[in-house]
């Protein structure tokens, strides 16, 4: 209902460019102004001859007496009445009726105004809408089938990935290993978990738990998992067997600051040199 005037407006403009270059239409609605000696017979002559050769089913001629004969074009063009630029300010008012942002569908927007506008469609528009979706199914449907279930789709607002790892960074000398799973990764809590990463990297490693050949092999393997997995999205964990719970957790969280194929090797070196036995 908010859009309905611009939307017609358009489609009323759509319409009407569309019959000025339909068929029949050539000649521009006017006036021919016949002489005073035109006699009435020669006069309806003129006007079924002019109708025959130029007049169109959809095109109003006038014919009036006196002077010479002359024409005089009572049409509007698409230039007169600025034709571009009204349906472009209808477009603009309907994507903005509709959460659209203009800079979205515009061929004139640069890179970065496309990506400011995608990012704002999808955190002011889409996302909410996705909100009251859930909300709907959460209270309407579910209750048929379980107490207390929520449906929730997946949060798709763009994050800034480099605050993120810098955020993580920043929180590791103060933050336990089970804070920095729950926080960053969702995963559950672990029985050696309530001591800072910090502790974890800087305690000595025991004598009867410096690994074996088979927790170097695993290393290697897991830097040729990243290594060839660098860069894309939603990868799959590695599956850690023989590598200690400590080590595996402190080597997940460098691996996502590394960005870099020099950084993942750089992970993988000193973790092979601490579990080395010297």
């Amino acid at each position: 209902q908010a859009a309905s005037n611009a939307i017609h407006t358009d489609k009323a403009m759509a319409t009407w460019n569309r019959n000025t270059f339909g068929n029949d239409n050539g000649v521009p609605a006017g006036i021919v102004t016949l002489p005073d000696t035109v006699t009435d017979a020669d006069y309806e002559r003129i006007k079924r001859e002019w109708k025959a050769s130029y007049g169109g089913t959809q095109r109003r001629t006038a014919f009036l007496r006196g002077s010479s004969v002359t024409w005089q074009s009572i049409a509007h063009s698409q230039t007169d009445l600025d034709y571009l630029r009204g349906r472009q300010a209808n477009r603009d008012e309907i994507l903005n009726i509709f959460g659209v942002p203009v800079g979205l569908v515009s061929d004139n927007a640069t890179e970065a105004n496309a990506k400011v506008a995608e990012r704002t469609f999808i955190e002011r528009t889409l996302y909410p809408k996705l909100v009251r979706v859930q909300a709907v199914i959460t209270a309407e449907l579910l209750p048929f089938w379980e107490r207390g279930a929520v449906a929730q789709f997946d949060d798709i607002r763009p994050t800034d990935r480099r605050m993120q790892i810098d955020e993580m960074q920043a929180a590791l000398p103060v933050m336990s290993v089970n804070e920095v799973r729950a926080r960053y990764y969702s995963l559950p809590p672990v029985p050696w978990g309530d001591v800072s990463t910090e502790a974890i990297k800087s305690a000595p490693l025991p004598e009867t738990e410096k690994p074996a050949a088979a927790v170097l092999d695993e290393l290697r393997a897991w830097e040729k998992f990243t290594l060839r997995r660098l860069g894309r999205e939603d990868v799959r964990p590695f599956a850690v067997e023989h590598v200690p719970d400590d080590d595996a957790i402190e080597i997940s969280v460098r691996l996502v600051a590394a960005d870099d194929a020099d950084a993942v090797k750089t992970v993988f070196r000193e973790a092979r040199e601490r579990l080395t036995p010297v």
